[in-house]
């Protein structure tokens, strides 16, 4: 057995947004996805309207660095053309902040938080 490849193609490291959502949306529920083309906004379109708001963002990279969040046509004009590999998916608002908070809140007041909201959101 040779030595660990020191560089992998990104789609090999699921770096690439496209690849995990072909390898993981038959298997688990995650948000609809479709690859963006800046030169085709019909389909794009179609998708908005089919979906609802939705999140654009680049197949490469993490941190959620140059999200773009588009919530009707016109917001298809401002984006970049000159942006390649990007990918639409349907727009999710995240419930985790709010549990949080509400957890804070409980123990604050005295309650215990893993009782009071965690086990609830769980079941």
């Amino acid at each position: 057995m040779g030595p660990f490849p020191s560089a992998f193609h990104p789609g090999l490291r699921l770096e690439d947004k496209w690849n995990q959502y072909l390898l993981i949306h038959p298997m688990i529920a995650i948000p609809e996805t479709m690859i963006f083309d800046p030169h085709h906004l019909p389909e794009a379109e179609r998708f908005l309207e089919q979906e609802g708001p939705l999140v654009l963002k680049r197949r490469l990279g993490r941190g959620g660095r140059e999200l773009q969040r588009i919530s009707d046509s016109q917001a298809f004009m401002t984006v970049n053309p000159d942006w390649k590999d990007c990918l639409l998916q349907k727009y999710v608002e995240s419930t985790a902040m709010e549990s949080g908070k509400r957890a804070a809140q409980a123990a604050l007041d005295g309650a215990d938080p893993i009782e009071e909201i965690l086990i609830p959101v769980m079941r």
